[in-house]
């Protein structure tokens, strides 16, 4: 990743997409044994020009705005203003602005590389675990405004305006993480707090990025929406307990999970991928001109008969039965998710409602709500049409 690009003098880049205000040049540098290009990506500033100037000339320009105080909100506004694309969406957002503001593409903006910046969990890693490179491609900012940008948004957050977060791991709105979406924009709909007993459901174009790509906010009370599902839910919950046909349906899951598992002997599978690729590796070898052939077909021979015998091997002994459940099982598992829905976590409620209901929109327009649940199929075809759980929808 430190390599540097011997004609241009430009760090390579290990895949991923540009910063906004960069594109990325693919450079064809030589060719592999067999023929095929050596493909090289390098980042230059993007000359497209939108709303009359190149791409890489507006992010200087609301990076200098970033300097010199501008907030998040500030910098949305300019960005929707003057009619230009955000990175991977027609418009932007404030957690745009957050995610271009962080120190590491600051850095990026000034020509430095930077990586190892998360690690494997997605966390970040500290500074001191950075990898970093000087003059890695061509700077938007000089060192001294990538300082001043640090500096505000430093002194920003420190500041009395700032706003306190809300969010908890396990957040209180259920319906949140995209179960939950607007019909007008296909944008989520995300909890939102107007004072400590005011809680509602509101388009996240309206906290984000003001109503621009969507329109005017609707705001969904909390507890009307989340009451109505829940409701729902129990309700569908119970005419599944009490459908014999279901229980029939979940009996024959189980016993195809219960074959599946048993037919499977991962220790067997992992000595045949060893064998797989052993022989893939001799091959690559003749391939590429080893000369010493008799002994690569005599030992090919031997993995193949190997790999032969392991896929053939039958598996020995008695295979247990599966699991059968009944209808006193499931009337516990109707109380348990009546006690879960009572007394639960949020993470729990969350889990359980991402299982059951399939979809549930809001009409910005119509002021009006649709819930979709997941109905099994023995249970839908007892019920027919009409009888109670077809999308509802209910007004505000």
């Amino acid at each position: 990743m430190q390599t540097r690009d011997p004609e241009t003098g430009w760090c390579y880049k290990n895949g991923g997409q540009a910063l906004w205000g960069y594109r990325t040049e693919r450079l064809v540098r030589g060719e592999e044994k067999k023929g095929r290009p050596i493909i090289k990506s390098i980042w230059l500033p993007d000359e497209t020009v939108v709303a009359g100037k190149p791409v890489s000339e507006w992010a200087r320009h609301c990076l200098l705005m970033a300097a010199e105080g501008a907030s998040l909100d500030e910098l949305r506004d300019f960005c929707n203003e003057n009619g230009i694309p955000a990175p991977r969406k027609p418009f932007w957002g404030s957690t745009t602005w957050y995610s271009l503001l962080h120190p590491h593409c600051v850095l990026e903006y000034a020509g430095y590389g930077v990586w190892n910046v998360r690690s494997k969990n997605r966390r970040y890693n500290p500074p001191s675990e950075w990898v970093v490179v000087e003059n890695a491609h061509p700077a938007l900012i000089s060192e001294e405004e990538a300082r001043r940008i640090l500096e505000a948004r430093k002194a920003r957050a420190a500041g009395p305006w700032r706003k306190t977060s809300n969010r908890a791991r396990s957040s209180r709105f259920l319906l949140s993480g995209g179960l939950f979406t607007c019909r007008r924009c296909g944008g989520n709909l995300v909890g939102f707090y107007k004072g400590p007993d005011e809680h509602y459901y509101v388009c996240n174009s309206i906290p984000n990025r003001r109503g621009v790509g969507c329109g005017r906010g609707v705001y969904v009370p909390q507890k009307q929406i989340e009451s109505q599902v829940i409701a729902g839910l129990r309700e569908l919950a119970s005419l599944c307990g009490a459908e014999r046909d279901f229980i029939k349906q979940v009996n024959a899951e189980v016993k195809r999970l219960h074959t599946q598992s048993c037919s499977r002997d991962p220790e067997r599978e992992e000595r045949l991928r060893a064998l797989e690729q052993k022989i893939s590796n001799i091959r690559q070898a003749i391939e590429d001109g080893l000369t010493d052939t008799d002994w690569a077909n005599a030992r090919l021979n031997e993995l193949l008969a190997e790999h032969r015998s392991i896929a053939s091997e039958a598996v020995s002994g008695r295979k247990p039965q599966p699991p059968r459940i009944g209808a006193q099982a499931v009337r516990g598992y109707l109380a348990d998710t009546n006690r879960l829905l009572a007394h639960g976590t949020n993470r729990e409620k969350k889990r359980l409602l991402a299982a059951w209901v399939e979809k549930i929109e809001l009409a910005p327009e119509d002021l009006e709500i649709e819930i979709r649940y997941k109905v099994p199929e023995p249970v839908a075809d007892r019920m027919g049409a009409g009888a109670g759980f077809e999308p509802t929808t209910f007004g505000l």
